[in-house]
């Protein structure tokens, strides 16, 4: 048992990866905080699917059209330097919400628009994340550090959600969002005390012209990549509309609260981080 929790959690021996696990956990909880009001935020102010599901929409969008390009600037600039402005650029949108949502100005036109901002953010944000994992933790170690960033995600998912529900009940939406703008200080103070010389950076790419093109030629004649991205693409169409079917749910279907949505979302997480962990355990 005690062989098997220390493959698990290997990873977490290196302590600049310890500092980012850290702040993952706490920044992705407050995502998962906003995401489950502004999902909320819009059934209230609309009571419509069709503006649930374009505040979906709006969050991913970004990603489709420039997440590639995120790709590309993440090998252009050190992605320490990256996260650290990222993190603090998404701050800002949800600090502009809790604003517009405190003084009851918001309307639903503003959370669309604000929620586009952050799905751009986060197209460059997260192909450095996910590629900041190998210069933390070294080659050998990154199945079990991917892994382990697959428990932060769906551990994330239980926390956020819960904590979003009880803040909901007592104090309203608002200060969700006011929490997610804080929780992203715990990423940027992780990364800031990181210790660059243990870190192994790759030198920055040049500047060149076609680089995305001869990526996606590259994952075209890879069949490693090319049948996984394709399944992703298949399974992300048909089944990952869970933001969207939820709060209409819990409104809808059974007359709930916002609790009653932060309940579902939670339930969600609880059988992925199991997953996870046996998937760590094993790839260590």
């Amino acid at each position: 048992m005690t062989a098997t929790l220390e493959r698990t959690f290997s990873s977490l021996r290196i302590p600049n990866y310890r500092r980012y696990f850290t702040g993952q956990v706490i920044s992705i909880s407050g995502s998962w905080m906003q995401n489950v009001a502004e999902m909320w935020l819009m059934v209230k102010l609309t009571g419509s699917g069709v503006s649930v599901g374009l505040t979906a929409g709006l969050q991913f969008l970004p990603i489709l059209l420039f997440g590639a390009w995120g790709g590309v600037l993440a090998d252009r600039v050190p992605k320490r330097r990256l996260l650290t402005y990222t993190q603090m650029a998404l701050a800002l949108p949800a600090l502009a919400l809790w604003a517009l949502t405190a003084s009851g100005a918001v309307q639903a036109w503003m959370v669309l628009a604000l929620v586009l901002v952050r799905g751009s953010v986060t197209a460059m944000d997260n192909p450095a994340r996910q590629a900041f994992v190998v210069e933390m933790v070294g080659p050998e170690r990154v199945v079990n550090a991917v892994s382990l960033n697959s428990v932060v995600v769906h551990t994330s998912r239980i926390i956020g959600p819960a904590a979003a529900g009880t803040v909901i009940a007592l104090l309203g939406v608002a200060p969700c969002f006011l929490v997610n703008a804080f929780s992203f200080l715990a990423m940027s103070v992780a990364l800031r005390r990181m210790d660059p010389a243990q870190l192994q950076m790759p030198k920055p790419v040049a500047r060149a012209r076609g680089e995305l093109r001869s990526a996606l030629a590259y994952v075209r004649r890879t069949p490693e990549l090319r049948i996984p991205l394709l399944m992703m693409a298949v399974v992300g169409t048909v089944s990952f509309n869970f933001q969207v079917v939820l709060p209409l749910l819990a409104d809808f279907t059974w007359h709930g609260s916002a609790s009653t949505y932060a309940f579902l979302t939670a339930a969600m997480g609880v059988g992925s981080v199991s997953g996870a962990l046996a998937s760590s355990a094993r790839a260590a």
